[in-house]
């Protein structure tokens, strides 16, 4: 996960948001995840969030890869 409270190359309404990387799940039917989300952040709460990359994972629920986050400025 990473606040993007100092991130220059991102929309100015989106500081202080934060971006959380889901890795998915390995041991259930239907595979989940594999994702990385936007959560907003109002008056230091999260607000609501939403699928912000995804495409890791086929329909087959097999993966060709997995998120992680880096350090955004």
């Amino acid at each position: 996960m990473t606040f993007l409270t100092n991130a220059t190359q991102v929309p100015r309404e989106w500081r202080g948001d934060l971006l959380l990387a889901f890795h998915g799940s390995w041991n259930r039917d239907n595979p989940t995840g594999a994702k990385v989300v936007r959560i907003r952040v109002k008056d230091r709460v999260p607000a609501s969030y939403e699928d912000f990359v995804v495409g890791w994972q086929r329909a087959d629920g097999r993966r060709w890869g997995r998120p992680a986050t880096c350090r955004c400025r």
